[in-house]
């Protein structure tokens, strides 16, 4: 088995939900040292709506500047807890966020 350690990680942070609608246009800060995000990171989530179970999947987000967006389906409607992390080209996640979204 290769165990990989790597030189750096994606860090993100300041989540915010910018619409959170049938979507959840979110929003988040993010730096890469290793300069290798890329201008469509994978964004990975995990969202559970009401007592329901939580969806997991992964969607192309788009990275402007040192921000990324990305538009993440919405299971039911009423409050939600999200938790999003993005990966870099050489599939390195970063860190995890988590927010909650009435």
């Amino acid at each position: 088995m290769t165990v990989v350690i790597p030189s750096h990680v994606p860090v993100i942070s300041q989540l915010k939900v910018a619409s959170a609608q049938s979507m959840l246009d979110v929003d988040f800060a993010a730096v890469d040292d290793g300069g290798d995000l890329g201008d469509l990171p994978y964004v990975w989530f995990t969202i559970r709506c009401g007592g329901g179970e939580p969806t997991v999947g992964v969607v192309k987000g788009k990275r402007t500047g040192g921000n990324v967006r990305a538009s993440i389906p919405r299971p039911a409607a009423g409050a939600c807890d999200l938790q999003l992390r993005a990966s870099d080209a050489q599939k390195i996640d970063s860190n995890t966020l988590t927010t909650r979204v009435p």
